[in-house]
């Protein structure tokens, strides 16, 4: 009898080993046929590849690190130094994390929707102070004239998978700081195109990561549904003091659900020892030391939808 119910056991934890082999590998064929894809907002409704109200009349448009045009790089680029500069502090932006932008928009995973409109004069923010740049060619600096006109918006996004589920992991979401660009829903616009392009490839949500001290995109992303993921530094170290970690990973999606209740099931601490020494299970300290140390999605998303509209 004893023999036969360890059989049983051993055939079950086959079929499970089996299973989540067979899963895993579905979600890697998943990732490199999103990852492959030419374009994919060649899927979405012609209505969600425009955006075409509130006074703006403007296109969406796919690039991958490769073919991002030099001028709408300029443009970018601009556009992260007015936006995030004033979020991280122009020091520390200058040294580090500016630098550390421009590199993530350029590596293989990297794939950008531009919202691109027509030929407006750039006005900016009176809360917008100028940022210092590099000199720059005179080339680069009709480059980037021309492309400042243009670039409304954009986001920085990639297909990935988070503990064991897919994907749409933002990095950026940033709208000009230009009169003709803020308050218009642009922001809600394409977090709208983020939640359908996950959605077309079978992922599991949108995800992103948003500094505390950015309050207009926290404000912002509470009122379209996003919440603090089950991975966020405030779930999986709430003992911790509010100067440990200087950011929230924000979720929406079937995903959000599943890492809820998978996260839920384990124990992270016990009332017999200090949050310092947490029974944090490695894959959790991983997630959150990524964020701590600087990882790419530690800064990935300050979502700057009018900065959080």
């Amino acid at each position: 009898m004893g023999k036969k119910g360890g059989n049983a056991k051993t055939k079950a934890k086959q079929a499970a080993r089996k299973a989540a082999q067979l899963e895993a590998q579905r979600q890697l064929d998943a990732l490199r046929a999103a990852r492959d894809l030419a374009n994919p907002l060649s899927a979405l409704p012609a209505p969600f590849t425009a955006f075409k109200r509130n006074g703006i009349d403007a296109n969406v448009e796919f690039f991958t690190a490769q073919t991002l045009p030099e001028a709408d790089k300029l443009a970018l680029h601009k556009i992260l130094d007015q936006n995030m500069a004033p979020i991280y502090g122009q020091e520390d932006w200058d040294e580090e994390a500016g630098a550390d932008k421009r590199k993530e928009l350029a590596e293989n995973d990297a794939r950008v929707l531009i919202i691109r409109g027509g030929a407006a004069a750039e006005t900016a923010s009176p809360a917008t102070s100028p940022v210092k740049a590099p000199a720059e060619t005179s080339s680069e600096k009709a480059a980037e004239t021309k492309a400042s006109t243009d670039v409304l918006a954009f986001m920085h996004f990639r297909y990935e998978i988070e503990e064991e589920c897919l994907l749409l992991y933002i990095y950026e979401l940033q709208v000009a700081d230009r009169e003709d660009a803020r308050r218009k829903g642009l922001g809600k616009f394409m977090l709208m195109l983020a939640e359908m392009l996950s959605k077309k490839s079978g992922f599991g949500g949108v995800m992103f990561t948003v500094q505390k001290n950015n309050a207009a995109a926290l404000k912002f992303y509470q009122s379209c549904k996003y919440t603090a993921d089950a991975i966020s530094p405030c779930n999986v170290d709430p003992m911790a003091d509010d100067e440990d970690y200087s950011y929230e990973v924000r979720s929406c999606g079937r995903g959000a659900r599943i890492r809820t209740e998978i996260f839920s099931e384990r124990t992270l601490c016990t009332s017999q020892v200090s949050h310092r020494n947490c029974l944090a299970l490695p894959d959790l300290q991983q997630s959150v030391g990524r964020g701590r140390e600087g990882d790419a999605r530690q800064a990935s998303c300050r979502s700057e939808e009018d900065v959080g509209s």
